[in-house]
């Protein structure tokens, strides 16, 4: 049975463009906001591929703030994914895009599994930060490309070249959120089952067979054959051979 498709992804969006009375206003009413973001790139990669896939609007549909075109063509892409991974993908990736679904009338995504690697990292570490470019920074010491804002503004204008700037630098940003995950992933617990098990056992995490005997683990109702994976390095479990035992006083 093959394994789960896993979809790392990103997506890059413009910024609000609102009337303020203030540079230190906290809060813009709704009458005051002018057009809402929307996005300007995405970049995405399967977890058995080293390809990139992106989408990017153009200087015509950044100047219309249009941007169904790449939101139709990533709502595609990830309606095939079992799994779909970003950085802070829970309160951003997933509710921005599903906002731009909305504002096109689309068909909703439907149910869709997430792994969240900024949970991740603040669940199973104490680390300084737990932003993308310190965590790539603290463990490979790769780092995202370097941007300002005005780069934002450009490309909100539709300046092409802009645009293109843009999608370098959200491409780069898919490349480390996958190699970030791959490092994360030994030593989190509760991650979803990314391989479909056949009758061998199979590392659930990658897939790989290319477990080791790493002793027991006993519940007080079963006993399991307990691995690690030599290709994630990731701990797993089997139903062992061995009689079950009661553990409990008195069974």
């Amino acid at each position: 049975m093959p394994n789960l498709k896993v979809l790392f992804f990103d997506l890059e969006t413009a910024p609000l463009l609102a009337h303020i009375w203030s540079p230190y206003d906290d809060y813009v009413t709704h009458d005051r906001l002018l057009r809402p973001g929307f996005i300007l790139t995405w970049s995405a990669q399967w977890r058995d591929s080293s390809k990139i896939v992106t989408g990017c609007v153009t200087g015509d549909e950044a100047r219309n703030q249009d941007d169904r075109r790449i939101v139709i063509e990533l709502a595609a892409l990830i309606r095939q994914a079992d799994i779909i991974v970003a950085h802070n993908v829970d309160k951003f990736d997933l509710p921005v895009f599903n906002t731009r679904l909305l504002a096109h009338r689309q068909e909703p995504l439907g149910p869709v599994k997430t792994i969240d690697t900024l949970k991740l990292a603040k669940r199973a570490f104490r680390l300084p930060y737990n932003k993308l470019d310190y965590l790539a920074d603290f463990l490979f010491g790769d780092k995202k490309i370097k941007t300002d804002f005005q780069l934002w503004k450009n490309c909100y204008a539709g300046d092409e070249k802009a645009l293109a700037r843009m999608l370098r630098y959200n491409r780069k940003d898919v490349v480390l959120l996958a190699r970030i995950f791959e490092e994360l992933i030994p030593y989190v617990k509760n991650l979803p089952r990314m391989a479909a098990l056949t009758n061998t056992h199979q590392c659930p995490t990658c897939g790989s067979c290319n477990l080791k005997a790493r002793g027991f683990h006993h519940t007080p109702t079963a006993s399991y054959d307990r691995f690690k994976c030599d290709d994630c390095d990731r701990y797993c479990r089997f139903r062992s051979a061995l009689r079950v035992r009661p553990i409990l006083a008195g069974l």
